[in-house]
């Protein structure tokens, strides 16, 4: 879904596993077979997906080409479990309707925190792009790429993420 409001956003589900719709005549650009993103934030100053301190309640994304997508916005991703995305990864000069595989996208991103997230089965786990994010205690396995970030402002950190396979 689209967001374009502050909040917060917990337990809930996203799931592709059956086919979109056929595209309509001359729509471009043709979605795929699967969707873009479980969530896709843009310009919003304060949300937050998941709970800070609370594993109990979880965000689920199963089965799209990427999971969360965040454009120019301040955002905090807490406890998501990010499984099956579909497709060949992207980098940051690829319009978002290229993009696949990717667990977790920021671009321009003036503030962010990616913390105790479940990435699984993925092209690429976490790419941040001129974000300022920190980015810890992620698990990211069965993964080709793990944690890439480009143009990162000062005040980026990862520390203790683990990453296994790939």
């Amino acid at each position: 879904g689209i967001i374009n409001q502050i909040g917060n956003l917990d337990a809930n589900s996203f799931d592709c596993s059956g086919q979109l719709l056929t595209p309509f005549e001359g729509q471009t650009p043709d979605p795929g077979e699967r969707s873009l993103a479980g969530i896709f934030i843009e310009n919003i100053n304060g949300f937050a997906i998941g709970v800070y301190d609370n594993a109990a309640i979880v965000n689920t994304f199963d089965d799209l080409r990427n999971g969360i997508i965040a454009a120019r916005s301040n955002i905090n991703i807490h406890y998501c479990v990010i499984e099956d995305m579909h497709g060949m990864g992207s980098d940051y000069s690829s319009p978002y309707t290229d993009m696949s595989g990717i667990g977790i996208y920021l671009v321009g991103c003036p503030s962010g925190l990616i913390r105790r997230n479940s990435i699984e089965d993925v092209y690429q786990g976490i790419l941040t792009f001129k974000s300022n994010a920190r980015i810890e205690s992620n698990e990211i396995s069965d993964m080709r790429m793990g944690i890439q970030s480009e143009f990162i402002p000062v005040h980026t950190g990862m520390w203790a993420n683990i990453l296994t396979g790939g």
